[in-house]
């Protein structure tokens, strides 16, 4: 697995990857309740062989969704519109996506179960995918505008698609995230992983945001002493990414510009009308120093395997 730099700012063009932080203004789809951002209208009609299978589904289109059960006052979770919701919920996911990416990856690693299958994994689009619930936050939490807190993760379960719909939108997006990745590296593999994003009490798919991310690669067979030395670490791993996304703390890959490193926590802060994100510390060695003033991480008291979290991430970007 490859390591790259992920934007700092929440929000940022869905096509180009730049965000405000580069003088630009972001534009939203209006067709659907959580379209996504686009710096000019070049790169929106780039983006819409990719975007066009969400702004039509039922499940984000706008026009369809402004009577659906959905957008009764009662099951808003407070908010004050669908649209509203489904925002704050992007918003969420969006700050914790290195820590749901890499989750999605163990799962997926630890269910094919073997390297033969692992390799092979996404390049016909899978009906089975990881689906991570959440709740809306309570208590301080709940009333915080830092995107990073307005919600929880709950619980994790696998998610099976029969009808021949929902098929034909899993081999869509497949189709057009495998493009939209060969734009940015023409040797990037014939493969993605999907998964599921729900927020627990929805009545209606709008509640629900699909998620697709590069599939690993990995170059050679793991030989089978190997797969089963690897996942007590990739475990942990997984664990310490699913306690942190119920921390105002996400994790993430260091900003262009700094020296290169491993993520780290860090926090959303508000610059020129944006949330952008800082890290805590610069490295994991400081922390366990103490050279930080942040206190002891609760993502990390899940840790079982005795690994500090910079060897647990170094091993996952080894495979």
């Amino acid at each position: 697995m490859s390591q790259a730099s992920q934007p700092t700012a929440l929000r940022f063009c869905n096509y180009c990857i730049r965000s405000p932080e580069d003088g630009i203004k972001l534009m939203r789809c209006t067709g659907c309740v959580d379209g996504p951002t686009y710096c000019s209208k070049a790169c929106q009609k780039a983006h819409w062989s990719l975007h066009k299978v969400l702004c039509r589904s039922e499940s984000s289109n706008k026009r369809l969704l402004e009577n659906a059960p959905c957008a009764a006052p009662g099951m808003l979770h407070g908010f004050r519109s669908v649209e509203e919701l489904t925002q704050t919920f992007n918003d969420y996911t969006g700050s914790h996506r290195w820590a749901l990416q890499t989750a999605v990856i163990i799962c997926t690693f630890l269910r094919t179960n073997s390297s033969t299958n692992l390799q092979g994994y996404g390049v016909r689009p899978d009906n089975v995918v990881p689906r991570f619930w959440f709740a809306r936050a309570t208590g301080e939490a709940s009333t915080s505008r830092n995107p990073a807190r307005t919600f929880a993760f709950t619980r994790m379960s696998w998610y099976e698609a029969c009808r021949p719909k929902q098929l034909e939108g899993f081999a869509a997006l497949h189709a057009s995230s495998v493009a939209l990745f060969r734009r940015e590296d023409p040797d990037a593999p014939d493969a993605t992983i999907l998964a599921l994003f729900t927020l627990e009490g929805g009545v209606h798919s709008a509640l629900e945001c699909f998620s697709y991310f590069q599939r690993y690669q990995i170059k050679s067979a793991i030989p089978r002493t190997m797969q089963e030395s690897l996942t007590a670490p990739l475990k942990d791993l997984a664990r310490m990414c699913v306690a942190s996304l119920n921390t105002p703390f996400p994790i993430h890959t260091m900003p262009e510009g700094e020296k290169p490193g491993l993520p780290v926590p860090g926090r959303y802060v508000r610059e020129n009308k944006s949330w952008v994100w800082k890290p805590l510390f610069k490295n994991w060695e400081d922390y366990f120093a103490g050279d930080t003033d942040c206190g002891p991480l609760v993502a990390l008291e899940v840790l079982t395997s005795g690994l500090p979290p910079h060897y647990l991430i170094s091993l996952f970007y080894r495979i």
